[in-house]
């Protein structure tokens, strides 16, 4: 670095006292052959002798940029006059080549250098094949219906890939979800949690039933398994469930089995299962999965 090209009036005021600078300045006009090198500037000064005084001033800088000086003189004082104060300040006055700050030159080339490495491909999210899945079934004890939390491995498009297995361990999923059970699953726990059973642990539909089929068929991983008649215990092959669009029907008067009447729903195409829920009334049709 350049620091005879660098130093500043700042630089000289803390070099000289105010004394010594007064009394440099009536020969500011007398300076010849002034040359400024990087790390030295040297010069004439015309004095009281007969042949101008002979000025060198060399510069130095510590690891923190701090400028120092070694002013040197032909005149009887020798070091640092006002001779050599003078050729400080004159060569303020002369055309200086801009300078960059190191600190900013070593951004620039740091930026450059990141700009030309070629960009990091972003890591790929790792796939969670297994997951939770929620299935609608009808409950032990009559024709309500409830949920079952499974877990099972899923392709892309959200089919099964194997057998489900069942799961329970809600609890303790709410404080510290293992990997299969997403952000996106805890707020489905939480609202099923509240609607477990104290006594036997089934999540019944319930007041909330309305809410929960919205929620589980949002989450696209919504299953109805239908309970075998030779034993309640054995469930039919999982039919993944969507959203239905509407569907032509009406309400009409027929016997049941009793010979008592009673309200139908008619329309064409497969039977579908009714759940009476509290705030709405759903329809599943479970060979379309709607």
């Amino acid at each position: 670095m350049s620091f005879a090209k660098t130093y500043t009036l700042a630089d000289v005021t803390r070099w000289y006292s105010m004394r010594e600078l007064n009394k440099a300045k009536p020969y500011l006009n007398s300076i010849t052959r002034i040359a400024v090198q990087p790390d030295r500037i040297t010069a004439q000064v015309k004095g009281s002798a007969r042949n101008p005084y002979e000025v060198e001033i060399s510069f130095t800088g510590d690891p923190s940029n701090t400028v120092s000086v070694r002013p040197l003189c032909s005149c009887p004082v020798g070091f640092k006059c006002k001779h050599t104060a003078a050729v400080l300040l004159a060569a303020l006055s002369l055309p200086r080549e801009p300078v960059v700050n190191p600190a900013l030159l070593a951004w620039v080339a740091s930026f450059r250098k990141a700009q030309a490495a070629p960009a990091r491909k972003k890591a790929k999210p790792a796939l969670r094949q297994e997951r939770l899945c929620y299935v609608l079934m009808k409950s032990f004890y009559g024709d309500s219906y409830m949920v079952g939390i499974y877990k099972a491995k899923l392709a892309a498009d959200g089919h099964l890939l194997g057998k489900m297995e069942e799961w329970s361990n809600v609890e303790r999923a709410l404080i510290k979800p293992p990997q299969f059970v997403g952000e996106e699953d805890l707020p489905i726990l939480r609202l099923l949690w509240r609607q477990r059973d104290k006594y036997d642990g089934d999540i019944a539909m319930g007041a909330n039933g309305h809410e929960i089929l919205n929620v589980l068929l949002g989450s696209g991983r919504l299953f109805f398994m239908e309970r075998m008649a030779a034993s309640g215990f054995v469930l039919s092959e999982p039919v993944r469930l969507t959203l239905g669009k509407e569907r032509a029907a009406r309400l009409d008067w027929g016997a049941d089995e009793t010979g008592r009447m009673v309200p139908r729903i008619i329309r064409s195409g497969a039977a579908v299962e009714v759940l009476p829920l509290p705030d709405a009334t759903w329809y599943l049709d479970a060979e379309t999965g709607e």
